[in-house]
């Protein structure tokens, strides 16, 4: 998005023409930049060039707004189910710095604020200085948060990010305690960047991780990776990506089979399959859709609300959402 919206502000100076030396010297004129109209049609050309890098995959599926959660500071939601009809969510709290939470006890439709963070920020200095996209899961002991942390502090344009996967562990599922990186950086794994972790448990009792990643040498192209744990702390990183040119997987168990959607590009959501969790197929494009009837660009599938009436839905937010939009599809028809 930070790449495309860079192109834009070239083209707008581009249509900028001094001849003369003043404001009203003669000859000097000012030829209006794009318009919004414009603009719009440039992205929509952006978007469709980037699928033509998987010219097979040519279905589509809508998804449309049905309510709206949490206001627009609230994002990358992770749900927990704590009794039947009671949640609690966790997300990145932008206006105040760290991970916070909310309750729910209507079957997670309306959520109530929790009083302090869960993960603050850890400032200037830290490896988790600017922490983000918390994931957590229900443990025999209590609760285990995954979150990415961003050693920059107030970073600089165009400056990378350098982030890693960290974790916490908590009794209670709101007082949680670091215990410190589970993907780092460097010549051991071979990765430049590992963020927004999902994580899941297997069937076979180990738990399996997708996430952002650059690989050492890929020349800063992301990919979804996956990773592999028999507890949860010692990560192993497959030798090769789940998707190439992927990011922010959401990855969940549906109908005996692992469904993911995942960014493709810069505003592409791509729908895959597998039916180990472990080798995926795309099977079509996801477009998302708000109350008003507007394509969300820039759309983060973030979790699943799987409901008691059997549909499917999805948490996330796009570039211009009034905040955290809860998504569904009339006509649930998941890859075989």
């Amino acid at each position: 998005m930070a790449a495309r919206n860079a192109s834009f502000a070239h083209r707008k100076g581009a249509d900028r023409h001094d001849v003369g030396s003043g404001p009203r010297a003669p000859g000097w004129r000012i030829l209006r930049g794009p318009t919004p109209a414009i603009q719009a049609q440039w992205q929509e050309q952006a978007r469709l060039a980037e699928r033509a890098a998987l010219p097979w995959v040519t279905d589509i599926e809508t998804w449309h707004e049905r309510r709206t959660l949490a206001v627009a500071r609230h994002d990358f939601p992770s749900l927990l189910r704590l009794r039947d009809t009671e949640w609690r969510i966790y997300w990145n709290e932008e206006r105040s710095g760290g991970i916070t939470s909310a309750l729910s006890i209507d079957g997670a439709t309306e959520f109530r604020s929790e009083p302090d963070f869960r993960i603050r920020n850890g400032g200037r200095g830290s490896p988790e200085a600017v922490v983000g996209h918390p994931w957590v899961v229900p443990l025999a002991t209590g609760f285990r948060m995954y979150y990415h942390g961003d050693a920059r502090w107030q970073p600089r344009v165009g400056e990378a990010p350098i982030m890693r996967v960290f974790s916490a562990w908590s009794r209670n599922g709101r007082h949680f305690f670091g215990e410190g990186v589970r993907l780092d950086l460097g010549d051991r794994t071979g990765l430049d960047l590992a963020a927004h972790p999902c994580v899941r448990p297997m069937p076979d009792g180990t738990w399996r991780m997708w996430f952002t990643a650059v690989r050492n040498g890929s020349g800063g192209r992301p990919c979804v990776l996956g990773a592999a744990s028999a507890d949860g702390l010692a990560w192993r990183p497959d030798p090769v990506p789940t998707m190439d040119g992927a990011s922010d997987p959401l990855v969940f168990e549906r109908a005996g089979r692992w469904v993911m959607f995942a960014r493709f590009g810069a505003d592409n959501v791509l729908l895959l399959s597998s039916p180990d969790g472990l080798v995926f197929h795309p099977q079509a494009w996801v477009e998302f859709f708000d109350a008003r009837g507007l394509r969300l660009s820039g759309f983060v599938p973030a979790e699943v609300l799987d409901a008691a009436d059997g549909r499917v839905r999805v948490l996330g937010t796009g570039d211009h959402s009034r905040g955290l939009g809860l998504f569904e599809r009339h006509e649930n028809r998941w890859p075989h």
